[in-house]
């Protein structure tokens, strides 16, 4: 983590300022140290160069939105794609229910413990960080490929976030990093770029994309919930994700934290699928029921309206066909003071 990451970065629980303590420096990059709360006296770790704000006992592995609405304090493998074949066997109002009463349940004392997985993903830490993991099996030129030849939708996305000019960018949800890397990439070198992703092994993969195309002076990949954003008010002048939609519980709740993060006038630009997909697995009314009554992405329509009751505006819609799937391609806006 560079050191002027921290006048971006607050306390993601209470929004406070922070205050560093450094461990080890290697040059420009914090490698290890700590983030404390002035406000909450809450600690957060830098760990082998990545800021890690949030809690112990916060979900930091990829967890389906279905199955962390059924039981938040459990990681369970999917039952099919988002485990559509979970809530389908469940039927959807018994799955309601249940999502019902894991809502108002506190998550107990260890059932996650980030400082544990930390310890044990070092090894492969280590491994990534030394180029290995994205030279095997080709994943690099695989992954260059993708960048050098983007989608007509993927274009439309990175040329909307370039004509922005922002000076700072954060993306949400970035899973590997190739969206984001291929944001970096299209950016200035001034710009800022942030990263925002909870599936801890994820970091330092985005982190490895980012100085593989020379950027990562200017680029942080940060460990958190995107519910709980731990990034300043009115500090980001353009918030992306990509295909991100159906992987989030909360929706209404980052889209809240999107507004607060952005600048006057900052703009949300968001590429996803128009329908939610549901693979022939379950009817399409059954999910969207569940989905509505979890605050998962229920389809274009809703995701619009729940943006504007978070007071942002929408500014632009593009839709594409590719490979027979439907895509959107929107702008929302924060309205200048």
């Amino acid at each position: 983590m560079k050191q002027n990451t921290l006048d971006f970065l607050c306390c993601p629980i209470c929004k406070g300022s922070l205050s560093l303590s450094i461990r080890k420096k290697l040059g420009e990059e914090i490698q290890s140290g700590r983030l404390l709360c002035d406000s909450c006296s809450e600690e957060y770790r830098i760990v082998s160069d990545r800021p890690i704000l949030m809690g112990n006992n916060t979900i930091h592995n990829w967890l389906s939105p279905i199955d962390e609405a059924l039981n938040p304090n459990e990681i369970t493998l999917p039952e099919g794609p988002f485990s559509l074949l979970r809530l389908k066997r469940l039927g959807v109002e018994e799955a309601k229910e249940l999502a019902s009463s894991q809502a108002n349940q506190s998550i107990p004392d260890n059932a996650f413990s980030v400082r544990n997985d930390l310890k044990q993903l070092q090894g492969k830490i280590k491994y990534i960080k030394s180029g290995k993991w994205l030279r095997a099996r080709d994943r690099g030129k695989k992954w260059l490929n993708s960048l050098n030849n983007p989608s007509e939708s993927v274009k439309s996305f990175l040329s909307l976030a370039e004509s922005r000019n922002p000076d700072s960018l954060l993306d949400i949800a970035s899973g590997g990093g190739s969206g984001v890397a291929s944001l970096a990439d299209v950016l200035p070198a001034k710009a800022k770029v942030f990263s925002v992703e909870r599936d801890l092994k994820c970091l330092w993969i985005i982190q490895e994309k980012f100085k593989h195309i020379r950027k990562q002076a200017n680029s942080e990949s940060i460990g958190a919930d995107v519910r709980q954003l731990p990034i300043k008010n009115d500090s980001i002048g353009v918030v992306t994700s990509m295909m991100a939609m159906q992987e989030l519980l909360g929706v209404s709740s980052v889209l809240e934290e999107i507004h607060r993060v952005l600048k006057p006038g900052g703009s949300y630009i968001a590429l996803f699928n128009k329908e939610p997909w549901v693979y022939d697995m379950i009817q399409i009314d059954q999910y969207k029921r569940f989905a509505k009554a979890v605050d998962m992405y229920s389809g274009y329509p809703d995701l619009v309206a729940t943006a504007e009751n978070e007071s942002l505006s929408l500014k632009g819609l593009e839709e594409f066909i590719e490979n027979g799937k439907e895509y959107c391609l929107v702008e929302f806006g924060k309205e200048k003071k």
